[in-house]
């Protein structure tokens, strides 16, 4: 889908590598919340979505060409750039070679496709989503146009194979990112980088994350939703689930979602005999989302860093099932510990499958009425540090604050 930004979209546009991502609905969501406040960013997709959220018609967005596959059509987009904008054609070309690299090179050409797709009223501010391709692409081309530049850094964009951050760190006047644990990292990894750091947490649509009916513990039924990828560590709660079942527990594990580790699960499934108990349900939107967790009895995510590096910060469907009053049990890992603790539900270690299946053996045995104040818990957590209301006014307090600063 393409459109042309309107007059209001031009004060800021955003750039993120595919969209509209079915996991990475967040950004979606963000959105439509910036534009209850009158904020309407135009928005730039350097790549086709893997995984389509198709439920995001109503956001307007323009795929960049590839220069690789269109050769012919950048040559025209750089020509106008050099036309219009010789020297911030300049200075973008310039600030690309200070550190040339393959990758540089393709955000280069992004970026200069980027400033022809703004034609000739460029955005007071590009804000990135990811610290990788979208914040290099948005990082060249306002160097180009001379506005401001800002990006939201999550978790493997700036932890697994970071690419030159030190830069966007610099020349940034706003660094978003999620939770504090990734502002300690990026605090101790790049000390006094950054101009200005903020945690902004994605946040839940609480009126969209809300009970239609009671919590029931019973049937008790366990209910994980994520991409089925390797730092979800999944094939622990499928292992937990097997001692819940030697233990003599009636349940049901749903998982929700999809990824490179199904034929692992699956075949992990078959060997422990879990086929009546565990099921791979596929990926789901939002709103099937929702209802899966309007029957869970208690939420788990046993996330892990993988072996590649490849790690989660702060994921949005335990902040999703927190809203939705369910007691959850995930890993003291990453940005969990900010979500999670008694109150609302249980930590456990990483890769402890007899800790994760203690936990969901605990929470099981607990009187209802216990599990409903854990869930009236929660809720009103969500409510208070994260709804996405509060949070995307805190976004554009701080690009105010920012450009008011500078």
């Amino acid at each position: 889908m393409t459109s042309r930004p309107d007059d209001e979209s031009r004060s800021i546009a955003y750039v993120v590598d595919g969209f509209p991502v079915l996991s990475q609905t967040f950004i979606q969501n963000e959105l439509r919340e910036l534009a209850r406040l009158g904020i309407r960013p135009h928005v730039f997709s350097l790549y086709d979505p893997t995984g389509l959220d198709a439920s995001a018609g109503d956001l307007a967005f323009t795929r960049l060409l590839s220069p690789t596959k269109h050769p012919g059509a950048f040559i025209r987009a750089a020509a106008r750039v050099a036309r219009r904008r010789p020297g911030g054609l300049g200075r973008t070309i310039a600030l690309a070679l200070r550190r040339p690299s393959r990758l540089q090179l393709h955000a280069l050409g992004r970026a200069i496709v980027l400033i022809d797709a703004l034609g000739s009223s460029p955005p007071a501010r590009l804000h990135a989503h990811f610290a990788r391709a979208s914040a290099s692409t948005a990082l060249l081309a306002a160097a180009g146009l001379r506005c401001r530049f800002s990006f939201t850094a999550h978790a493997n964009d700036i932890f697994q194979g970071p690419f030159d951050v030190e830069r966007k760190l610099q020349r940034a006047d706003l660094v978003v990112t999620v939770c504090q644990y990734n502002r300690r990292r990026i605090e101790a990894q790049w000390p006094g980088l950054a101009r200005r750091l903020v945690v902004i947490p994605c946040g839940v649509q609480v009126d969209r994350f809300r009970r239609h009916h009671p919590y029931r513990r019973d049937p008790f039924t366990i209910v994980g939703v994520s991409r089925l990828e390797e730092k979800k560590a999944f094939d622990d709660l499928v292992r937990a689930c097997a001692r819940l079942r030697d233990g003599g527990l009636a349940f049901r594990c749903r998982i929700i979602g999809e990824g490179t580790q199904r034929p692992l699960l699956e075949r992990l499934i078959a060997e422990l005999d879990l086929g009546a108990l565990v099921t791979l349900e596929g990926a789901m939107t939002q709103d099937e989302i929702r209802e899966v967790l309007e029957e869970a009895s208690v939420f788990c995510l046993p996330c892990v860093v993988a072996s590649n590096g490849d790690l989660d910060s702060q994921p949005v469907v335990v902040k999703e099932a927190l809203a939705m009053e369910i007691p959850c049990v995930v890993t003291d890992e990453v940005g969990n510990p900010e979500m999670v603790d008694a109150e609302v539900g249980r930590l456990v270690p990483t890769r402890d499958p007899a800790a994760l299946a203690d936990a969901l053996l605990t929470v099981s045995r607990l009187p209802e009425a216990e599990l409903l104040v854990m869930g009236r818990a929660a809720r009103k957590r969500v409510e208070e540090r994260f709804s996405l209301a509060q949070l995307a006014a805190e976004l554009a307090a701080s690009w105010a604050e920012s450009e008011g600063a500078g």
